[in-house]
């Protein structure tokens, strides 16, 4: 087996969608130091992912790569905090050159890693892997309640309202789930820019506005996070401009989005970070693997 001082650390999400063992592929690739990979999956996922645990295992063993599934259950996100905290600090000592895979790592559970990896090293390495095409049909289903993250809940002014800034996906009827959980005097929807995988069509402001109309006041922004900084400058502003509130933030959009809003966070500390999971996804969700795309954080 590999030295793992002298190597990567790779943290990934488990799934079964095609891209999960093909994005691995690839970071082997681009980090061909990897000397452990530490694979997080769900303990509710129903036996959908044992296909790529078992290529994913395969794949290391014969490049003498050291694998750890490790079991978390994505809905408690205590216990999921406190397990994350474990692995980091048991991996403590060889935290210098750690990497993530963020293509099928549920947002909530980066920014986890994101905090406790930040304790022992200011640069992570990412990748993001696009799909070759989504399915046509629904994406994800039967949005859950949102939740803060914790250790990221903000700092609330009693004297000033509540506000969102929401970047925006594919599915709308997370927007209105939002929206009627938190009841903000307002929201600013972020809309991804282009119109790749039919997003113009998709994540269109018409429909985000259609489920929100008439219990909010709202406003729209267009932002890339396919951009150098993932969009990073664009939030800034939008916090800047939301300065009379208690602001929420969440992202619904392009992965990438995760990455610049914590990043805005960080600069930010009063504002919250909230994930909003879905509790059904199609199991045709993706296909195939597109365009990579990597950077490091610097925090």
């Amino acid at each position: 087996m590999r030295n793992l001082e002298e190597g990567n650390l790779l943290f990934i999400g488990l799934s079964w969608e095609e891209r999960c063992f093909l994005g691995l592929k690839e970071d082997y690739k681009r980090f061909n130091q990897t000397s452990k990979v530490i694979i997080l999956y769900n303990c509710k996922s129903e036996d959908d992912d044992n296909e790529n645990r078992g290529k994913i295992a395969e794949y290391c063993l014969k490049r003498e790569i050291q694998t750890e599934f490790v079991e978390l259950d994505y809905s408690d996100p205590i216990l999921t905090w406190k397990k994350i905290d474990s692995i980091v600090e048991a991996h403590k000592e060889f935290i210098k050159k750690p990497v993530i895979d963020i293509t099928t790592l549920p947002r909530e559970i980066t920014w986890m890693l994101f905090f406790f990896i930040r304790r022992h090293t200011a640069r992570i390495y990412y990748l993001y892997h696009s799909p070759e095409k989504y399915s046509s049909d629904w994406l994800s289903k039967e949005p859950g309640a949102p939740r803060l993250l914790l250790k990221h809940s903000g700092i609330s002014d009693l004297n000033k309202p509540t506000g969102i800034i929401l970047l925006t996906g594919f599915d709308e009827i997370r927007t209105r789930k939002l929206v009627e959980y938190y009841e903000p005097k307002f929201i600013s929807l972020g809309i991804q820019s282009g119109s790749n995988f039919n997003n113009k069509e998709r994540n269109s402001k018409d429909k985000h506005i259609q489920v929100i109309k008439g219990q909010t006041n709202f406003n729209t922004f267009s932002i890339d996070a396919f951009s150098r900084d993932h969009g990073l400058s664009t939030i800034n502003q939008q916090v800047k401009l939301m300065g009379d509130y208690n602001i929420i933030a969440c992202s619904q959009g392009p992965k990438l989005s995760l990455l610049s809003l914590y990043r805005s966070y960080l600069a930010n500390t009063n504002i919250a970070l909230c994930y909003l999971p879905s509790r059904q996804y199609n199991k045709e969700y993706s296909t195939g693997i597109g365009d990579t795309v990597k950077g490091e954080i610097e925090f």
